[in-house]
């Protein structure tokens, strides 16, 4: 996956000096599920898979239940990045949410 179809890409923030793309779920779902990406990491902040060139996540909601928050690609084409900096960057990225998600309850 060299890029997400532009119609997928709701919006791209950095987190430090990691781009994040985050995208429309049911295409990434289906990329998942297609290419049955192996799974390196399970639960809170994130499901994250491996893909060819990056990584997807779905971030969990907080009682980190099967639901997801938002979808995301991050583009990482030598997977240089480590388990830990893919973490804290998802975490962030949760915390940003749940904040928002308050704001309505």
């Amino acid at each position: 996956m060299a890029e997400m179809p532009e119609e997928d890409v709701h919006e791209i923030i950095r987190i430090g000096n990691i781009e994040v793309w985050l995208g429309d779920g049911a295409f990434l779902n289906n990329y998942v599920l297609e290419m049955r990406l192996p799974m390196v990491w399970k639960g809170a902040p994130a499901n994250i898979f491996r893909a060819r060139k990056g990584w997807i996540a779905f971030i969990l909601d907080e009682d980190e239940s099967e639901w997801s928050l938002a979808h995301c690609y991050i583009p990482d084409p030598e997977h240089k990045l480590t388990l830990r900096q893919l973490l804290t960057v998802l975490q962030e990225i949760r915390k940003s949410i749940l904040k928002e998600v308050e704001k309505y309850d």
